[in-house]
Order: structure tokens, then sequence, then C-alpha cells
């Protein structure tokens, strides 16, 4: 009798989960039967390996002929996991201004990061570059560099910082941006102005203000803006002028239009002239002087400390 011997042979003898599904190729007596030990999904007509039903590991695949003369040939077939290439980063959404996020790589590091256009990120770190970047969304992906490569996504949105641009019209000023969320604030303490937080507000009194504008959770700050009329149209005396900061270590503000500024030292002495209503002092040594302000309404006399 003769012995008939049947020679197979797959077309991938190590696969990685993600490949595509494998189907062998028998040289030998065709119609045969397939089987493997445990754990290997495989088509006992076809041969086909199922990868995504299979668990990892190594199997033994026998092909065995049903003829009068059976015969049957083994094959190893090893299928791997892919890399885990799991990441996240701690928030979904930043501001332009905030810190430059890093991402947690959980799977297995030394991969390469890989953004849509517009995002500035590292490829090695996957640190975002959030200055440079053009808000928006994108989408991360981070791919491992092993054998079994694989990849993993995650969806960051970048938002633009507010417009901060304010509108004067005599003592109200208006945020240009709408459909935000305002807190106007006291420049000269840097503290928020209690119940002032609409689009606009109305200066009562002379100083300095601005807004602190909130859209998409990122906050802007406007430029301070100088009221300094109030008390000429409250009263029309010198003798109601404010000045600021005092003590100072440089710039003084007053609250009037002036036509001259005059400082004396101590014994008498003129060692400073201006005429302006800020200016700057720093030039002078620390100590005690007065400063007569001459306006059209009259003169009066101060006294300020210099740091």
């Amino acid at each position: 009798m003769l012995l008939m011997i049947q020679v197979l042979t797959m077309m991938l003898l190590t696969i990685a989960k993600g490949d595509i599904n494998p189907t062998p190729t028998i040289s030998g007596v065709t119609g045969g039967v397939f089987s493997s030990t445990a754990g290997l999904s495989i088509n006992s007509t076809t041969g086909e390996i199922d990868i995504a039903a299979s668990i990892a590991g190594s199997y033994t695949v026998t092909y065995t002929t049903t003829g009068s003369c059976p015969d049957s040939s083994d094959v190893v077939v090893i299928i791997t996991d892919l890399d885990d290439a799991t990441f996240t980063y701690e928030n979904s959404a930043y501001c332009a201004d905030a810190t430059n996020p890093v991402p947690n790589v959980t799977g297995i590091t030394g991969g390469t990061f890989s953004s849509t256009l517009g995002l500035i990120i590292d490829s090695n770190s996957g640190e975002i570059n959030l200055v440079e970047s053009t808000p928006g969304i994108y989408t991360i992906t981070y791919t491992t560099s092993g054998i079994c490569s694989n990849s993993s996504t995650a969806d960051i949105t970048i938002n633009a910082l507010p417009d901060a641009t304010v509108t004067e019209n005599s003592l109200t000023f208006t945020a240009d941006t709408t459909g935000a969320t305002y807190q106007w604030i006291n420049c000269e303490t840097n503290q928020p102005i209690s119940g002032e937080t609409s689009i606009s507000f109305t200066a009562t009194e002379n100083g300095s203000y601005a807004v602190d504008i909130t859209l998409n959770g990122c906050t802007n700050r406007s430029s301070c803006i100088l009221v300094d009329s109030i008390v000429l149209q409250q009263e029309d005396t010198i003798s109601n002028f404010k000045l600021y900061p005092n003590p100072t270590d440089g710039i003084i503000n007053v609250t009037i239009p002036v036509q001259k500024i005059s400082i004396f030292n101590y014994y008498g002495r003129k060692v400073f002239e201006a005429s302006t209503s800020t200016f700057d002092i720093s030039s002078l040594r620390s100590g005690i002087y007065f400063m007569e302000v001459e306006t059209g309404n009259g003169r009066t006399t101060r006294k300020i400390v210099r740091q």
C-alpha cells in the first residue's frame, strides 16, 4: 500500500492580534479536517483562524485527511497580544495659557505621539505646547514601537482666551465679548468689586478698573482703565482730589487735571516739577516731601512719602 504524506504550510506561523485571519495552503490531499489544541478558534473545514476569537498563546494545528489512507501533519501557530498603548491626559480640555500637559502612559512606553494638524506636540514625550498650538479639537495618537505595535487615541480641546477688549463710553465700560461671565476688578486693590458681574460697569468714583472675562472655562483680564474725572464732576473744588499710591516707590497719580506739580523736600527746597497728573519721583531719595498742586481752580499742598 502506498502511504500518502500530506504536506500543510500556514501562511503565518506567528500572528498578532489585529492581523488578518490567516488561512492555510495545502500542498497535499485536500478535503481534510483541521483541529487544534484548546484556545484557538479555527474553522475545521477551511483552516481559517479567527484571531479575534482566539486567546493569545502557542497552539498545534493538525490537518488530517479522510481518505482510505488517512494521514496528518502539524503546524505550530503562535498568537501574540498587541502592545498595550494606553495613555491619558489629566484633562480633556485646556486653556491656551495653561501649563503644558504631559500624558501618563500606562501601557508600553517608548512609543511615538502624533496629532491632527494644528497641535504642537512633542513626538517623544507627548507634551502639548498650548501657546503655540491653534485652538481647536484634536485627536492624539500614541503608537508603540514593538513587534506587535498597537495604537490608541485621545481627543483634546484647546480653548482660546476670550477677547478682553473693553469699550469706554464716558464712565460706563462694556466688555466686547458676549455670552461670557464677568467680574469687574478694582486694579488699585486687585480685588473683585462686589456685585459687579454684568457685561457693563459704571464707575462712581475715581480709580482704576478692569474686568475678568470667562468663556469655556478660560479667563482673561482686560487692561486697567484709569478714571480721574469724577471729583470734578461731583464738586468742582481742588481740596477733594486724591493722589495714589502714597507712600510710593516712584509713580504718583493725581485724580484731577493739573497745570503744575511742584515737590519740595523737608527743608522747603523744590526738588521736582511736573505738568501731568501721573508722574515718577523714583529719582528722589526716600523720605517725606510736600507736593504743591496747581490747577485752574487754585493751589493746595499734600504730604507724600517716597519709600
